[in-house]
């Protein structure tokens, strides 16, 4: 591993570095899905060839900053069949979200925000695409990126919010926590 982190390293400034990070990580998964049937969700194990493999890539791909982006953009493009085997080698989306919003990551924390009411490995316990929880994940991305000034993804997440709740009461809540004041509608009208 050492010596693939070495030569990974000599290309890591490289402008498609994420790109050939992003084929190794999906060439993994291609291969463990060739070469045995697919688990049902939370089924993965790295305990044959296939599993070893992509356990391998997913400790290989940690020793690079766009390691985040590169799984978000990979698990965006792949079948969602197969998103235990990718999931259960790199973390649950969750995590991965904690993370990237821990980092300041926002925009792969977005990503991971949409991959959320999508996946739900049934032995989790966790209800992680529940409307309550997407809202409360949502709003604190919104309070980030309006600190960190990132309106196009403040727009976003002000999107994603309204189509959660056709009332707006979320997407209400979450500006005002994130400190944003809405205008009054005129007399009479819409804006």
């Amino acid at each position: 591993m050492d010596e693939a982190v070495q030569v990974g390293t000599c290309y890591a400034s490289l402008a498609y570095f994420g790109h050939a990070l992003e084929k190794l990580l999906h060439g993994a998964i291609e291969a463990a899905a060739s070469q045995r049937p697919r688990p049902t969700d939370g089924e993965e194990r790295a305990d044959d060839g296939a599993g070893e493999e992509m356990a391998r890539v997913a400790r290989f791909l940690d020793h690079f900053a766009p390691a985040l982006q590169v799984v978000a953009g990979c698990a965006r493009k792949i079948d969602v069949s197969l998103w235990p085997r990718l999931f259960g080698a790199v973390g649950p989306p969750r995590r991965l979200f904690e993370s990237a919003l821990a980092q300041d990551r926002l925009s792969v924390a977005a990503a991971f925000l949409l991959l959320l009411p999508h996946y739900s490995p049934a032995d989790d316990g966790l209800d992680e695409g529940s409307a309550d929880s997407l809202a409360a994940d949502a709003q604190r991305l919104l309070a980030s990126a309006v600190a960190a000034t990132n309106w196009p993804l403040c727009k976003e997440l002000m999107r994603f919010l309204a189509a959660l709740d056709a009332s707006g009461a979320r997407l209400r809540r979450a500006l005002a926590v994130a400190g944003i004041r809405t205008a009054a509608a005129p007399p009479g009208g819409s804006l």
